[in-house]
């Protein structure tokens, strides 16, 4: 399942880096669900923190990350410097504390310009989110 989304929003924004995780609940460390392109062994500490904190399944476009004062202290521009750019969004809830977030690094710089890949991926994030998918 998580394979199939992360490789459908890789074709969809272009991206070469998807990562799909869970994001623990206090005192647990974020579990990675599927990820292409990241080579993480595990989620860096605070990773769920600004400016990735997710409330319902909107999309959280971040064009240009240096445009974002936040970013410069998140754990991603710390061990990945090369993203640029992000798209990001909470997939399912698990429990009431540990949102299953995807994570699209870098797609390509007209997907924020085009309104349609944006909607697609909104209804993509919608359809999951509605599905209530739980990890095995």
């Amino acid at each position: 399942m998580y394979m199939s989304v992360c490789e459908l929003a890789a074709r969809l924004t272009r991206a070469p880096e998807v990562l799909v995780f869970r994001s623990g609940s206090k005192g647990t460390e974020p579990e990675i669900l599927y990820q292409t392109g990241f080579s993480f062994d595990r989620i860096p500490q605070g990773f769920c923190g600004p400016p990735l904190e997710f409330t319902g399944n909107q999309l959280l476009n971040i064009p240009d990350v240096s445009k974002v004062g936040s970013f410069s202290a998140h754990p991603l521009s710390e061990h990945l410097p090369k993203v640029k750019s992000l798209i990001a969004a909470n997939l399912a809830q698990v429990g009431k504390d540990e949102p299953i977030i995807i994570l699209i690094a870098n797609p390509e710089p007209d997907v924020f310009e085009n309104a349609e890949t944006l909607v697609i991926l909104q209804v993509m994030v919608k359809m999951i989110a509605q599905l209530q998918v739980i990890p095995h």
